[in-house]
């Protein structure tokens, strides 16, 4: 489908039970105006979708907008796209349901597809008992660098927008953000179940929005990045932050009983108290405490088996510095700051490898 440098702006529409299936290269709007594609639903509980396949890319400068369910237990309009198809740099726009049982809009990512560099938004339920608008992975899809929004509710008793990734697919260098709802209603929610990984993307979690991994296979979920003052929902899980090598701060709470690992070279700062019973492993970077009441890392054992555990907070964990053995590990409570600073730890043991500065 090609939109040449003459063409106007186009509103082009499926309709419930018509599907519009785009294969071969895709879209390619060379118009310089936005091109619009909005999928609906209709009170018998039908719904239309765009869906590419092949290769096909949803192109540049196209909007893509799914419309909920009309009814209870209908189906929502979706944008979907298999084989290796990608989204390109599409806006992809997933409305919340305005009735109470009925499903948002949705994006479906499956089979080696690719997010690309695509702009979602998961709107949120506009009542209460609506689900908000969804973006899903699965099998072997990966988000790449897409901007993926889940919004929070604004009722009482509604849902906020969802980001799944399941099965292997990949979060990649993604941009993965759950705003808090208000007024009673739910925040976003950003999950990794089965053996999906989170890669390098940068997770951002506000209010009640949250990162849940509760529900993912018994091994590490790696992520980028954490920041914001939202949630973690860890389960049983392990939780590995810093892949993507940036210094953020977090000042939400991490809680449930896994256990949280920093990697990379950037500086995790937790500056609120944390519920977390799983412990903490510091093996590169530097972990900054600054809360002023509780404990940052919970109340599991906090092990720097190298890197720096520095800042001015309080830990109430065990916590050891080295491993006997290893490369080197530091106790730098005044690390990155001009002024001596007190790092409150309830129980502190050196080995032979570690250090304070």
């Amino acid at each position: 489908m090609v939109f040449n440098v003459s063409s106007t702006a186009y509103q082009i529409t499926s309709p419930p039970a018509l599907p519009f299936i785009i294969q071969g290269t895709g879209i390619s709007n060379n118009s310089g105006v936005i091109q619009n594609f909005v999928a609906t639903t209709d009170n018998t509980g039908s719904s239309g979708s765009f869906q590419f396949g092949i290769d096909a890319t949803a192109g540049d400068s196209t909007t893509f907008i799914t419309a909920a369910a009309t009814v209870s237990g209908g189906l929502p309009a979706i944008v979907q796209f298999v084989d290796e198809a990608n989204a390109g740099s599409a806006t992809i726009i997933n409305n919340g349901a305005i009735l109470s049982g009925a499903t948002g809009g949705e994006t479906d990512f499956w089979n080696t597809t690719k997010g690309d560099r695509a702009n979602i938004t998961n709107k949120a339920g506009v009542v209460s008992g609506a689900t908000g608008g969804t973006t899903f992975f699965t099998f072997s899809a990966s988000a790449e660098e897409a901007i993926i929004t889940s919004e929070g509710a604004a009722t009482n008793g509604a849902a906020g927008g969802k980001t799944a990734f399941q099965s292997r697919s990949r979060a990649t260098h993604a941009t993965l953000i759950a705003n808090g709802g208000i007024n009673g209603g739910t925040g976003g929610v950003i999950e990794f179940t089965d053996s999906s990984d989170g890669g390098t993307a940068q997770v951002k979690v506000f209010g009640d929005g949250n990162l849940d991994i509760s529900a993912h296979n018994p091994v590490p979920v790696v992520i980028g990045s954490l920041e914001g003052d939202g949630e973690v929902l860890l389960g049983p899980q392990e939780l590995s932050i810093g892949a993507n090598n940036l210094s953020t701060t977090f000042s939400g709470v991490i809680q449930d009983s896994g256990s949280v690992v920093k990697t990379g070279t950037g500086t995790l700062t937790l500056s609120r108290a944390s519920i977390y019973t799983g412990g903490t492993t510091v093996n590169a970077g530097t972990l900054k405490v600054g809360n002023r009441r509780g404990s940052a890392t919970g109340n599991g054992a906090v092990a720097v088996r190298a890197g720096k555990l520095s800042g001015d907070g309080i830990i109430a964990g065990a916590t050891s510095i080295g491993t006997g053995s290893g490369a080197g590990a530091f106790l730098a409570p005044a690390a990155g700051g001009s002024k001596a600073t007190t790092l409150t730890i309830q129980a502190l043991i050196f080995k032979a490898d570690g250090l304070q500065l």
